[in-house]
């Protein structure tokens, strides 16, 4: 925040307006959000802020260095720094949906009724998660992989890698979304949805906690497999976030190599997702033969952010 480091792990609990907000920023630039709620004006709040830093934000130098890459509209003229810019954003957007799965996720564990347990996965929370990952793959995931992805692709093998086919990376992914694993996944939902919907009307007790029981199986298993995956696209770009640090103005003509691969990493990590998540899914009964034919995903809602601390009103 202001260029500066701070951990705030022993203050998310003190945290006025709970620490969901704060969770919410956790690794990211939090400076609008802070001065959004105009926590920089009031002394009593922002001399808190001592008590938590760990140090300033070197500021990289890139020397005027500049390439040429290619967009839709031709070819442009890009400063390096530009380029690091471009990474920083997209590794803080992995950064800031990572922090909110976290608190979509966290929900199996509150209590949702009064007296409930609040760690016993009620159908309710179930249906709940299910929505969660269902926003994931299609709010989270699809966006990072498709425009905001090919956008510093396109970018960075301007500067690193001017052979290296520019769709090859649509390419790529084009040929995930083929695969019967990415159908199995992105179908299992709204069967999921008829087996959770349908438990009221199951007149054998047995087969009702039979069914929910597999139901709560697969949403620990998309709980798990959504965070591994964002978190795996984290360490990935850091490969490369680690590359500009080092070298600097020099980057590109030391670490070419490990930009392009860190990127090309990230459509590796994806379909491992996808892989994993449908076999372990057909594990636990959710076979591709059982699930809808047409794929007919529901729109997302427009994320409204959080009111209050830099998000949309």
């Amino acid at each position: 925040m202001s260029g500066k480091v701070y951990d705030v792990t022993q203050f998310i609990y003190q945290h006025v307006g709970g620490e969901r907000i704060i969770i919410h920023y956790t690794g990211m630039d939090a400076t609008s959000a802070y001065q959004g709620v105009l926590h920089h004006t009031n002394s009593e709040v922002d001399a808190l802020l001592g008590m938590y830093e760990l140090g300033n934000m070197r500021r990289l130098q890139f020397n005027g260095a500049w390439g040429v890459i290619l967009t839709p509209g031709g070819l442009k003229f890009m400063l390096l720094e530009e380029l690091f810019t471009a990474w920083v954003r997209y590794i803080y957007l992995v950064v800031g949906m990572e922090n909110a799965l976290e608190n979509d996720y966290d929900f199996a564990h509150l209590s949702s009724t009064a007296g409930e347990d609040p760690d016993e996965l009620t159908p309710f929370k179930s249906q709940f998660l299910i929505e969660a990952h269902r926003r994931f793959l299609v709010s989270y995931l699809d966006g990072l992989i498709d425009e905001d992805l090919q956008t510093l692709w396109a970018m960075t093998i301007g500067f690193c890698a001017k052979d290296q086919d520019f769709r090859w990376l649509q390419t790529e992914l084009e040929a995930l979304k083929a695969r019967e694993a990415w159908r199995l996944v992105r179908n299992s939902i709204p069967f999921l949805k008829q087996q959770l919907f349908g438990l009221n009307e199951r007149g054998d007790t047995q087969a009702r906690a039979a069914t929910h029981a597999r139901i709560r199986a697969v949403c620990e298993l998309f709980k798990a497999e959504d965070k591994r995956v964002l978190y795996e696209m984290k360490i990935a770009l850091r490969e490369g976030i680690l590359a500009f640090e080092h070298h600097e103005s020099e980057v590109i003509n030391q670490a070419s190599g490990q930009l392009m691969m860190a990127l090309q990493q990230i459509v590796k990590v994806v379909g491992e997702y996808y892989q994993r998540l449908a076999e372990s899914s057909s594990s636990l009964g959710v076979a591709l033969e059982l699930l809808p034919g047409e794929l007919g995903e529901e729109a997302i809602p427009e994320d409204r952010g959080l009111p209050g601390h830099g998000g949309k009103i």
